[in-house]
């Protein structure tokens, strides 16, 4: 218990850490300006940056960047590839769901910090694509259409699906031991039979149901932060202006890419995840969002799509008096 109150306070803090620099983040947009001069907005932050996960963002990215800085792994090896890192990735999940698979708590914490360094490793991949194409190493943004875009989305939804499916089996297997020995002691006590307490209905399909759902989420959350990814890309990042920028540091455009970062995107939810794996507690997580985690995205899309008819509008109303 006491390892367990433990956990939760250094959670408690990381969210406290986090939040305060979602806060600082949000002022350095508000100090964002349009050059005319370069025809971009200064300092250059990407809507990707604002809607990626607080793990990527605030640990990953500057372990990932300071790992290749040591290490210079693009210059050491110009043979390694971001698919190349991608494909490690996958190797460690595969690890990682291996290890959760065991009863003993400590062990399957292991595998938490195992998918971790699963996690470290796709955004190295991002880094390494980045200064293979010559883009901007430090600004986040999806070259889509490409076969490295399209090989990490299949390595993400592999190395997710992998170890969700594995918390699953050992949930599941933990389930029926309990239930088990609940029957029998209920049987010891009532004088029942094996052939009459074989009619109750299998926690399984409730637990299978609910980790499914949870799957779908993640899915869906996949797709939708991506789409809204290219939508303010497109509309926001692609042809900077003065008008853009003001609404990039818009409050309202900040909350809702806040939203996105903060449950919107599957590795946030693959985030949560993991906490919940390591408290021990994954099955009550599942049981709680089975339903309201679909809400919760719907909603969010849909306020989304609302604001990006309301961007589109201003912008077309913006051009047509400045011509």
């Amino acid at each position: 218990m006491f390892r367990y109150k433990t956990s939760v306070v250094v959670f408690g803090g990381l969210f406290l850490v986090f939040l305060i620099k979602d806060v600082k983040l949000f002022h350095t947009i508000q100090s964002m300006r349009f050059d005319v001069n370069t025809s971009s907005a200064v300092p250059n932050i990407s809507a990707k940056t604002v809607m990626l996960d607080q793990l990527n963002s605030y640990v990953m990215a500057p372990l990932s960047h300071a790992f290749e800085s040591t290490i210079r792994l693009s210059q050491r090896f110009p043979g390694l590839t971001a698919n190349h890192v991608s494909l490690a990735g996958v190797v460690v999940a595969l690890l990682a769901s291996r290890v959760v698979l065991s009863d003993a708590l400590p062990v399957r914490r292991l595998a938490v910090v195992l998918f971790l360094l699963r996690q470290f490793l796709d955004d190295l991949d991002g880094l390494i694509a980045r200064i293979r194409s010559g883009l901007d190493r430090h600004l986040e943004i999806s070259v889509t259409g490409t076969s490295g875009y399209a090989m990490d989305g299949i390595c993400d939804a592999i190395a997710f699906s992998v170890f969700l499916v594995a918390v699953f089996v050992q949930t599941l297997r933990q389930t029926n031991a309990l239930s088990t020995a609940n029957a029998k002691y209920k049987r010891l006590e009532s004088g029942e039979s094996s052939s009459q307490s074989s009619c109750e209905t299998s926690p399984g399909r409730q637990l299978f149901r609910n980790h499914l759902l949870f799957g779908l989420q993640m899915a869906l959350a996949c797709v939708l932060w991506n789409r809204y990814i290219d939508c303010y890309h497109l509309l926001l990042e692609t042809h900077p202006t003065a008008a853009t920028v003001s609404v990039f540091k818009s409050r309202l455009q900040f909350v809702i890419m806040w939203l996105w970062r903060c449950y919107g995107n599957a590795h946030q939810q693959m985030t949560i995840f993991l906490a919940s794996v390591w408290l021990s507690r994954s099955q009550q997580l599942v049981q709680s969002l089975h339903f309201i985690g679909f809400v919760a995205l719907l909603s969010l899309a849909f306020l989304s799509e609302m604001h990006l008819k309301d961007i589109e509008t201003y912008l077309k109303h913006i051009s047509i008096i400045n011509k």
